[in-house]
């Protein structure tokens, strides 16, 4: 099995302990590549220096809706800096996560819109693909995303909630769709649909570790490695031979990150 985690948190203080061994059990387990996203600028640092240490981890960059303040410039232009100091040296692969979070914090939906805005033009300047983290904010989030401008960003939805109006986006605009343990949690027939008429070619597979474990290992710490899980619930619901799948998940991230294999 060739796995690539398409979305991670290595620098999480959960792996303060052990980190270099969890590494060493992934490799062993068939993680080929991770890409740590990030949630903060202190984040995007340490993501950065998680690539450093380990060959096999890439990094994204972002300010995640949970950590807007009202420093906004100061924020985007630090941002910048890290992404000039990563720039061009293979290892950074994304703006990410960002996004619009409306579930715990609504108070802030203005600022949220222009970091999120904000952080979509630096990727536009800098042609880096976009990881997205979207939640109660679909009418908000299609209102950004239909500007022209916007139309030709690679972008994948983070952590999909199976709906129909995002899956319909994701398929007219040529995104991806990041599926996680919580696939392997309890669905309805409807959010299984959902997943079924998206292109498989338009499907990442990711951990969002230390979160999101799926069954049979919910609750507890996640790891890259556990993505074998995930990977067989997908190939149940889309029924797609497993080793074909495993294939095709892998050749559309190293697509979608740009990753140079020679």
């Amino acid at each position: 099995m060739k796995i690539f985690d398409t979305h991670a948190h290595y620098d999480d203080e959960r792996y303060s302990d052990d980190l270099d061994n969890v590494i060493e059990d992934n490799v062993n387990s068939g993680v080929c590549e991770i890409v740590n996203a990030s949630c903060d600028l202190q984040s995007s640092i340490k993501s950065k220096e998680l690539s450093l240490k380990y060959n096999n981890i890439y990094y994204a960059v972002g300010i995640h809706p949970e950590f807007v303040r009202k420093e906004v410039d100061e924020d985007i232009t630090e941002l910048e800096n890290i992404i000039l100091s990563g720039l061009n040296k293979t290892k950074l692969v994304a703006i990410g996560e960002i996004g619009l979070d409306y579930h715990y914090t609504k108070e802030n939906k203005d600022l949220q819109r222009i970091y999120f805005e904000k952080q979509l033009d630096l990727a536009i300047k800098y042609d880096l693909p976009v990881i997205i983290h979207s939640r109660d904010a679909i009418d908000d989030m299609f209102h950004i995303l239909k500007d022209s401008k916007y139309e030709k960003l690679s972008i994948v939805f983070h952590c999909f909630q199976p709906a129909d109006s995002i899956a319909d986006l994701v398929i007219k605009r040529n995104y991806m769709i990041g599926l996680g343990g919580n696939i392997t949690y309890k669905r309805s027939e409807h959010s299984l649909n959902v997943i079924r008429k998206i292109p498989i070619e338009q499907i990442l597979v990711e951990t969002d570790c230390p979160y999101l474990s799926p069954v049979p290992l919910r609750g507890e710490r996640n790891e890259s490695k556990n993505i074998k899980y995930v990977i067989e619930k997908l190939s149940e619901i889309k029924g797609i031979d497993i080793n074909t799948l495993e294939d095709v998940l892998y050749r559309n991230s190293i697509k979608f990150f740009k990753i140079n294999r020679s």
